[in-house]
């Protein structure tokens, strides 16, 4: 696996020059990015969103993609507040997720948790579609939102 230091990490969010108060959306794979020197693996989730929350500022927003792909899989009750992300879309997700200061759309399978000052525009539909007009996602368009792939492509 490979290992990483946070100035190298750095430098790579820095190259992709965000702007400040931007809105990005995440997609990541701690497994792909590696591991980061004097980091535990636990700690990476965290050190990852305060790195791009650098970059966006305090007026930026940071999303990703939170599925519960339990409720289609296993038919569990989506509950918007404690199912968890699923652990497909990885550590840093769950985390921004698990954030107190996260929002959540409403659709269990295709919904977004955002963070900063943007988030609730993003993720407070009235309704659970999970694409088209108003939708999180199309809310992300309308924010001209960046897209972060984090050792992970497409």
């Amino acid at each position: 696996m490979r290992i990483n230091t946070l100035s190298e990490i750095k430098k790579s969010l820095k190259k992709l020059k965000l702007k400040k108060g931007s809105s990005c959306l995440l997609h990541s794979s701690i497994i792909g990015l590696g591991l980061i020197k004097g980091l535990s693996i636990s700690d990476i989730p965290k050190k990852i969103f305060d790195l791009i929350f650098e970059e966006i500022g305090s007026n930026g927003t940071l999303s990703a993609l939170t599925p519960y792909y339990d409720y289609a899989l296993k038919s569990k009750e989506f509950d918007l507040t404690k199912s968890p992300s699923s652990k497909n879309v990885g550590a840093i997700s769950d985390f921004i997720n698990g954030r107190k200061d996260s929002t959540r759309s409403l659709n269990p399978l295709f919904n977004i948790s955002s963070v900063g000052k943007k988030a609730k525009f993003i993720t407070n539909q009235r309704t659970t579609i999970a694409f088209g007009a108003d939708s999180p996602w199309d809310q992300l368009f309308k924010l001209n939102s960046d897209i972060i792939f984090l050792g992970c492509d497409i």
